[in-house]
């Protein structure tokens, strides 16, 4: 009889001890990766001519997670190129699609949840946002769409110059940069929209091979140029002016980015490193280059923490398998290294 009640005395205590673990799981706080609003690095990957080859991938502060895909219910369509974030919590990106034919812009929170999409121009590439607006280049039709973000709907085409690419803003003024057609027409200037009309006002000439485009701590636009041995321009925006001009011994200039609690600008170097220039002393320093131990084959996006001081850098590989998302610290030491889609290209930190 002792024995029976020393038993029960036993799973009464057990069943009380094992309830208080199976509440306490039930309880804890979940996954902060999972929550709305989402810190971390988002890396598009544009894929190699299927749909589902496109990736939106995500890398959490919270947890250090790393998410290939994270779009839902569905996966982005051919070639997605461009990525932004406006007002607030929500994302939008563009895919090209076929040659020749219209693209898609998307809408998605930063889970990655897809609330809306809408088909529009000509193969657009790249987009920024203002006044409630998305201003997509159109390249194959030397154009930019006008995107109302309330309704997704193209209100608008305005002709540019020839087959623009890259794209920003700078207060109610776009900044567009017209390139050139394989094989074909040559363009060298930046074309400026005014976002209260959707007009066209200025054509800017600057120099040739124009590649990239940033806005310093100050309010000016930089312009990068492949041309004369590669030169970053610093321009007004108020009058189109050329303030002043840095040379960077590169072939190529890409992905120009800001650190704003610096004088230091950041970009890719000839599609294999990281050059970082002081816009006060014009010292260049090389902060990333390739090497047996980072394994970088072909800088094909980039993006500057300022915040944590960490370099992120898309490397494409041989644009035909998987490429991969770097972290380096400050000083250029590679932390972390995820596998990504094919070829991605645009990198987006939400801090």
């Amino acid at each position: 009889m002792k024995f029976i009640s020393k038993l029960t005395l036993f799973l009464s205590a057990a069943l009380v001890l094992f309830q208080g673990c199976f509440r306490d799981e039930i309880i804890i706080n979940p996954n902060p990766s999972n929550l709305p609003n989402k810190l971390g690095v988002y890396v598009l990957s544009e894929g190699n001519g299927l749909a589902n080859q496109s990736k939106l991938s995500f890398l959490s502060f919270a947890n250090g997670d790393f998410n290939l895909n994270i779009t839902f219910p569905s996966v982005l369509g051919l070639y997605p190129d461009g990525l932004i974030q406006y007002n607030g919590n929500y994302m939008y990106i563009i895919e090209r699609g076929s040659p020749g034919s219209s693209g898609t812009i998307y809408k998605l929170d930063t889970n990655g949840i897809i609330s809306g999409s809408n088909n529009f121009g000509v193969n657009p590439y790249s987009l920024a946002a203002a006044n409630g607006k998305a201003y997509c280049t159109n390249g194959p039709d030397s154009s930019v769409s006008v995107i109302d973000l309330s309704s997704l709907t193209e209100i608008k085409r305005i002709k540019v110059g020839l087959y623009p690419q890259e794209i920003t803003t700078i207060g109610n003024k776009v900044f567009v940069v017209n390139t050139h057609i394989t094989g074909g027409g040559i363009d060298s200037t930046i074309s400026v929209i005014d976002v209260i009309n959707d007009v066209n006002v200025a054509q800017v000439r600057v120099s040739t091979s124009l590649t990239s485009l940033a806005v310093t701590n100050d309010g000016y636009l930089l312009v990068g140029s492949s041309s004369r041995g590669g030169v970053i321009y610093k321009i007004s925006p108020a009058n189109y002016a050329k303030v002043d001009s840095f040379s960077v011994n590169s072939a190529t200039i890409k992905d120009i980015n800001v650190d704003n609690t610096s004088d230091n600008i950041y970009f890719i170097r000839d599609n294999n490193s990281i050059v970082q220039l002081n816009l006060s002393d014009r010292s260049l320093t090389p902060v990333i280059t390739p090497s047996v131990s980072n394994g970088i084959a072909y800088i094909n996006g980039y993006a500057y923490d300022a915040k944590k001081q960490k370099h992120y850098i898309a490397d494409a590989r041989d644009f035909f398998l998987n490429g991969f998302l770097y972290k380096f610290n400050s000083t250029g030491q590679l932390e972390s290294a995820f596998q990504t889609g094919i070829r991605p290209r645009r990198i987006l930190i939400r801090n």
